[in-house]
């Protein structure tokens, strides 16, 4: 490794995860070294909180509803749709 370890727990995940990929995967040796790096540095990473993410600003509630109000049979010209007859009885 190109730098010591500063965390013996997570070079001991790296190492666990690691002997469990090559015991199921052909990795040729030279670059073995890299693959435990790669590993320690990810799991490395994953200690550091990720950076925070602004959100976005609330909707406004009043504008949601005028534009579902929009929507509504009662507020279009087209007249509303005429329920649907069934058979007549005794005819």
């Amino acid at each position: 490794m190109s730098s010591a370890p500063t965390n013996p727990d997570l070079l001991a995940l790296a190492a666990q995860i690691v002997s469990a990929h090559v015991r199921h995967n052909a990795v040729p040796m030279d670059t073995l070294p890299r693959v435990i790096e790669s590993v320690y540095a990810t799991l490395s990473g994953l200690e550091s909180p990720p950076p925070p993410v602004e959100a976005p600003p609330p909707a406004s509630s009043k504008r949601a509803y005028r534009r579902r109000a929009a929507l509504t049979p009662e507020t279009t010209d087209a007249p509303a749709p005429k329920p649907a007859r069934g058979k007549r009885r005794g005819a």
